[in-house]
């Protein structure tokens, strides 16, 4: 799967000083407001999910989480060979020769 990044412009994410503080988050207000105004435009849900996460270099970044479930989607799995064994076993014994003392 593929996607494009998409960063909160504005929002400037740093690790903790303090060990009870997950993480510093700084905010341009002038920046901010621009990337949100242009958000609420092309939004058509009622919010907006931004991840907190880390850089391959231990940097923290805001980006927007665009997932969207597809529900056309179906599973690539076929149960037919899963049925086909659970049939087969269905009362079978198995003897083994485990000694319990």
């Amino acid at each position: 799967m593929s996607y494009d990044k998409e960063f909160v412009k504005g929002m400037y994410v740093e690790k903790a000083k303090v060990d009870w503080v997950k993480a510093t988050i700084s905010i341009n207000k002038a920046q901010f407001k621009e990337w949100f105004e242009d958000k609420l435009q092309d939004s058509d849900s009622k919010s907006i999910k931004i991840d907190i996460k880390e850089s391959r270099e231990g940097a923290l970044y805001a980006e927007v989480n665009n997932y969207k479930k597809n529900d056309d989607v179906q599973p690539q799995h076929d149960d037919s060979e899963l049925t086909s064994l659970r049939e087969s076993v269905r009362g079978v014994r198995i003897d083994d020769d485990i000694p319990f003392e």
